[in-house]
């Protein structure tokens, strides 16, 4: 890379600078500035466009799983029947009960089928890794065994019911794995507000609280992720997570 100080240091010990000399300098410091800064937002967005992506992807193989054993991943009643049950916690723990609902709750028997269901997608052979996930949901997932990595650093994909907005339906949740996330799915944020109405936009309405994809206020967060209806975009805070229906 070019060296710009080195080049006005020795060109200060010999005879000084002429205007244009000075302008050239700067017009290169100012390029290279735009370089770093353009290369910046380009991978940003390739990150954005990856996430979406992969959204999709889960939006998609929910439903095809659906279409295919007539059951939601994780709540499969009959699992133990069409695959391999000490791949999924053993044959206590693979079965889901079967209601409609892939909740994110303890159970008697082991298994908590918003994990289990990662492990049925597994086992369906549309793309993940998963072996079932911890048995309570007060023990912190491991990105990349218990449940998928997203595109963005630190944060996971998190199947559930009946949350952040959306009562009745079954919903992806993209976030921070952390401690006390309740049966709520309170994650930690991943996003900057601009960068989750960015995704909203793109992929719905742009509104945090309407459509099928919203905006989640985290508790780990000084500034909201949205303020009534609209994005916090002023925020330069990592102040968000997103929430999108699956059915």
């Amino acid at each position: 890379m070019l060296n710009i100080s080195g080049i006005l240091g020795r060109k200060m010990k010999e005879d000084g600078f002429t205007l244009i000399e000075i302008s050239v300098v700067l017009l290169i410091s100012g390029l290279l500035f735009f370089t770093v800064m353009k290369g910046s937002s380009l991978i940003e967005y390739a990150r954005l466009h990856r996430l979406m992506q992969d959204m999709r992807k889960v939006w998609s193989d929910v439903n095809f799983f659906y279409t295919e054993y007539h059951y939601y991943p994780g709540d499969m009643p009959n699992a133990s029947d069409f695959f391999d049950s000490n791949k999924c916690g053993g044959i206590r723990k693979i079965n889901g009960n079967g209601d409609g609902r892939i909740e994110f709750k303890d159970r008697k028997d082991g298994g908590i089928e918003s994990y289990l269901a990662w492990c049925h997608l597994s086992q369906a052979e549309l793309g993940y890794q998963s072996s079932g996930g911890p048995d309570s949901i007060s023990v912190v997932p491991i990105l990349g065994v218990d449940i998928p990595t997203s595109k963005i650093k630190s944060s996971g994909f998190f199947l559930g019911y009946g949350v952040h907005g959306f009562e009745g339906s079954n919903v992806l949740v993209i976030g921070a794995p952390r401690e006390n996330m309740e049966k709520e799915l309170n994650v930690g944020p991943i996003l900057t507000a601009k960068q989750a109405y960015l995704i909203d936009k793109k992929m719905d309405d742009g509104n945090p609280t309407t459509g099928k994809i919203r905006g989640i206020n985290t508790k780990d967060s000084k500034e909201p992720c949205f303020i009534g209806d609209a994005y916090n975009i002023k925020s330069k805070e990592v102040n968000c997570a997103l929430v999108m229906e699956l059915e």
